[in-house]
């Protein structure tokens, strides 16, 4: 999906050029805890965070947004890694 700068925050970022944030959300480039090698990466390129959806008994989907372009990616992550979390009400009732 190509609509991955409507949620990032202008500021922060490393290449901000694709980021407009326009509808509000503010996805800040936090990177992520990698509990494999204990380490946080990818602060000020990345923005990951988990959604309700195993993969399998190790693993959740996340959304993933990267610094240097437009996509909205879904990529497994262990459950074990620290990636953001975001509550998102529903406006529908």
């Amino acid at each position: 999906s190509l609509a991955g700068h409507h949620f990032k925050t202008i500021e922060g970022w490393e290449d901000p050029e694709f980021s407009s944030n326009s509808i509000g959300f503010n996805a800040l480039p936090a990177g992520f805890y990698s509990a494999c090698s204990k380490t946080f990466d990818e602060l000020g390129t990345l923005a990951a965070y988990f959604i309700a959806e195993e993969t399998d008994a190790n693993a959740v989907e996340a959304l993933v947004l990267h610094s240097g372009g437009n996509e909205i990616l879904f990529i497994p992550y262990s459950k074990t890694d620290g990636l953001s979390c975001r509550c998102v009400k529903d406006q529908t009732e």
